[in-house]
């Protein structure tokens, strides 16, 4: 329980964690991009144009390690995106020969989906957010303890336990890359802009 208790701590931290005694989280971190929404797009939207716009304001060098983390509250707008051919609109999941009584599929742009509530709410910027993880350093600065007591709830005859962590986590880089030849800035992390 404490270690399922701990790890939720640390994917909120190196998510969304302010770097002001904890970690830098990917949310926060000056070398994250975020992608404006469309023109004109609905409030609380995904579209398949907003997901080619994250992909190719990733660093090239980042794709082969990147994954896809995304508030459940996004799977349905997921699922049902569509993209636009001459003559026709083509649904970007296409659902197995036996229909939808399998898993549906869990990757995209071939890279993992990770649905995770540590995601931001549909809409909100970081609703969905690529990023590749071996661009992020962790540190851990002394060996975990775990501390029990029975003196904070004697009367309740219980026994309270701690567990105390030193760690801190930061971004490789400090800004997003100005490439040689190109317009754009890429980054290891990506997250849609606010669609409100």
């Amino acid at each position: 329980v404490m270690s399922s208790a701990m790890a939720y701590d640390l994917d909120e931290a190196f998510i969304r964690g302010t770097g002001a005694g904890q970690p830098t989280g990917l949310l926060n971190a000056p070398s994250t991009i975020s992608v404006a929404k469309d023109s004109g797009q609905a409030a609380d939207t995904i579209t398949f144009t907003n997901v080619l716009g994250m992909w190719q304001r990733m660093h090239p060098a980042c794709h082969k390690n990147a994954v896809w983390l995304i508030n459940p509250d996004c799977i349905a707008q997921i699922y049902q995106m569509q993209w636009s051919g001459t003559s026709t609109t083509t649904p970007t999941f296409m659902p197995p020969a036996t229909g939808m009584t399998q898993d549906p599929a869990t990757t995209l742009m071939g890279r993992p989906i990770i649905w995770t509530e540590h995601a931001s709410a549909l809409g909100d910027q970081g609703d969905i957010i690529l990023a590749d993880w071996t661009q992020y350093a962790i540190g851990i600065r002394l060996p975990l303890t775990i501390q029990r007591s029975v003196h904070d709830s004697w009367l309740q005859d219980a026994t309270d336990w701690r567990l105390i962590a030193r760690i801190e986590g930061t971004p490789l880089l400090s800004a997003a890359i100005t490439p040689r030849n190109g317009t754009n800035t890429l980054s290891w992390a990506v997250v849609l802009d606010e669609r409100a």
